[in-house]
């Protein structure tokens, strides 16, 4: 666990030393022990970033929309807890993951219910957007005991697909051996649908909590965006308004037969 010498020594003492694991599982599981026994408040990098670009980015201008965007581009890092301004001032770091942890928090200290037990209920009754009920429901694409992979009812994009844990895994080091095989599976199956729904370009993002956060109710979520060339970021998506040509559970049929 990366820091400074004095912060990664004291979080040392709440493991045993790496070489006597046989595996990253062992590896893992000692991390999350070291941090319920309060090693957490010594880490100087307590979040993890995960992106993933798939594809070549080329918009109708013939220019790449991003210049990371080159076949399979793959971005891992660990965030900081905090940052220093050009001030000299102390400021928490921000990461998109800490966006659903305070939003799961709001909803369960207004609703008294879990976020994500509610999200899963809602998507596993789900009603068809246009209220149409002799068509197909299901915004599910793929499931299994682990994960979920499903088109999201409101998406941040045209053909944005979402995998999810249904589990209570709120980053990766609580992840299982089990969960990350599945998690590897859907994000695969994922991209193959996109891939074959004629995107040439995905983007993939990890949101995930901190790992010393005290938020058991979190899910990790991974979120899948093609970036369409002919279709450029509009004002309305500017303010947070996104306009998407099919119904999600026309789009989550498509992808399941696909599938099949």
């Amino acid at each position: 666990m990366p820091g400074g010498p004095a912060a990664e020594h004291a979080f040392a003492r709440h493991i045993e030393p790496c070489c006597r694991f046989p595996d990253l599982e062992t590896l893992g599981q000692a991390i999350i022990t070291a941090l319920e026994k309060g090693g957490g408040s010594e880490l100087q990098f307590n979040g993890a970033l995960w992106g993933w670009n798939f594809g070549f980015g080329s918009a109708a201008s013939g220019h790449r929309l991003h210049a990371s965007h080159q076949m399979i581009h793959q971005q891992n890092a660990l965030i900081p807890r905090q940052v220093t301004d050009d001030t000299g001032e102390t400021l928490p770091c921000f990461a998109c993951g800490d966006l659903v942890s305070d939003f799961i928090q709001a909803f369960e200290k207004i609703h008294d219910r879990p976020f994500f037990d509610a999200y899963i209920d809602a998507m596993t009754n789900n009603g068809r957007t246009d209220g149409n009920l002799k068509e197909e429901a299901s915004l599910i694409i793929h499931e299994d005991d682990h994960v979920l992979l499903f088109v999201p009812k409101a998406p941040v994009s045209e053909w944005e697909l979402q995998v999810m844990t249904r589990s209570r895994v709120p980053h990766v080091l609580a992840a299982d051996t089990k969960v990350r095989d599945a998690l590897d599976l859907a994000i695969l199956k994922a991209v193959q649908v996109l891939e074959t729904l004629g995107a040439q370009m995905v983007t993939g993002i990890e949101l995930s909590a901190r790992f010393d956060a005290s938020i058991p109710n979190q899910h990790m979520i991974y979120s899948f965006i093609p970036r369409m060339p002919y279709a450029p970021p509009t004002f309305s998506e500017a303010q947070l308004r996104w306009i998407a040509g099919v119904y999600p559970e026309d789009l989550a049929r498509v992808c399941r037969n696909i599938l099949t």
